[in-house]
């Protein structure tokens, strides 16, 4: 741990000293730590200031990699859903704990369903967390496959042959294959056509339509946004999204509460709190987790999964020495070729952004030097004065865009430093652009 400026400690009795506070009276020692820390991680994730680089093991056969597994020091999630209701109770003012004994203006069950739903749209409209899913197949008379119902929608589909040949699929409607390829429904005495393209836009929901229908049994290999874990008061329940994104989850679910009819209705706070949410997914959208890679210690380029489909579309099938890496999402990454069968394992190392490395102990240094620190408080403070009410939101506006200026500073500085950094953060952002693309269209 290179800085040892400031512990923990040190900077907490700061920012209660800021907010003329320094016996805890009014904020507790443990509601300002909560703050701290949701200042270095909002920081990490509007400027990628944390960087290192991991290790992982290759798997025969296996094309894709999980990084909350394959790199849990720096890449896995750790915040949970009580993490959220205690940080919240606090805002609202509530007494923090896992029993409700607050207010008639909100319940507990209110707390853990607006963070469950917003949990769930930050996952639908950021694309940050992939889940692949495998489903093998007999084949359907039509070509309609029922998925998951945890599936909220598809990014990526492959149809794999019996005979291990993968053939990406890509995503078109059925008034296409009714246009352009017909007849798109194959006759039982006809030889058999691979499939080439899905549509889950016709379909009922859940339900995929391949085209043309498979006559042969296979596997549907998908790359798909998923709905996360029931949220808890388990304190080992992770909430589902980077640790670094959690802060656009919770005021997501303030912006739900205190939008409500009745006596918890803020029309100012939840306002903020939406406003927030929303500078969340945007900025979550342009964010990059891989910036280079090596494969035994040898370079090899990085690509996005969407584009080695439309390219490369047998790179799921031969098997080799890895030389690419291929990026999906802000958790999923792919090798090819696959690595093969029957050789020792091959050594892969990222170069990522990682999750912000907070002080284990109450006596262990912040990760930032000084120059930063003054930042962080700002933020801490801001987020404190919020159980303040409408007059703290706004008093303390000051401190917030200042230590969004300094974001923005910051992350200005590291690209004029780094010469090629469009081109290395670019990867995710290509993998994504078909999503935002979609979405853009419904929106109108």
């Amino acid at each position: 741990m290179p800085y040892q400026t400031t512990s923990l400690t040190r900077a907490v009795a700061d920012v209660a000293a800021r907010l003329a506070d320094p016996g805890f009276v009014r904020f507790s020692e443990a509601e300002i730590t909560g703050y701290v820390r949701e200042a270095l991680r909002t920081w990490n994730a509007l400027t990628g200031h944390f960087r290192d680089h991991g290790t992982f093991e290759t798997v025969p056969g296996r094309a894709f990699y999980d990084l909350t597994t394959a790199m849990p020091q720096l890449c896995g999630y750790s915040v949970t859903g009580v993490d959220l209701v205690q940080q919240m109770q606090a805002h609202l003012l509530e007494p923090v704990g896992l029993t409700w004994t607050g207010s008639d203006q909100f319940t507990m069950a209110d707390l853990l369903a607006a963070i469950e739903r917003r949990r769930d749209q930050f996952r639908l409209e950021t694309g940050v967390v992939l889940q692949r899913q495998r489903y093998p197949i007999a084949p359907p008379p039509d070509g309609r496959i029922v998925l998951d119902e945890a599936i909220a929608t598809v990014r990526r589909a492959a149809w794999q042959r019996t005979d291990g040949t993968v053939i990406p699929l890509v995503r078109e409607d059925v008034w296409t294959a009714q246009h352009y390829a017909p007849p798109w429904v194959q006759a039982p005495n006809r030889p058999p056509l691979d499939p080439t393209t899905y549509s889950i836009g016709e379909p009922p929901p859940l339900v995929m339509q391949i085209v043309p229908p498979p006559l042969d049994t296979g596997v549907l290999d998908l790359v798909a946004v998923t709905r996360g874990a029931r949220v808890d008061l388990n304190p080992v329940t992770v909430l589902g999204v980077p640790d670094d994104w959690a802060w656009v989850i919770k005021f997501g679910a303030l912006a739900d509460l205190l939008g409500k009819d009745g006596l918890a209705l803020d029309v100012q706070r939840g306002a903020y709190a939406e406003a927030r949410w929303q500078q969340g997914i945007l900025t979550a959208r342009a964010a990059s987790t891989v910036w280079a890679a090596r494969v035994n210690n040898v370079v090899v380029n990085i690509d996005s999964l969407t584009e080695a489909d439309r390219y490369l579309p047998a790179w799921q099938t031969g098997t080799g020495a890895p030389g690419q890496v291929l990026l999906a999402g802000g958790n999923l990454v792919a090798l090819t070729p696959v690595p093969d069968a029957g050789r020792p394992n091959y050594s892969v190392t990222l170069d990522v952004v990682r999750r912000a490395p907070l002080p284990p102990t109450p006596d262990q240094s912040l990760q930032v030097g000084p120059e930063l620190l003054d930042m962080i408080y700002d933020y801490a403070e801001h987020l404190a004065l919020f159980k303040e009410g409408p007059d703290g939101v706004t008093s303390s506006q000051p401190l917030l865009e200042r230590f969004l200026r300094m974001a923005g500073v910051t992350e200005a500085l590291d690209w004029g430093q780094t010469k090629h950094r469009p081109a290395l953060v670019s990867q995710t952002a290509r993998d994504e652009a078909e999503t935002t693309r979609v979405q853009e269209v419904a929106r109108g």
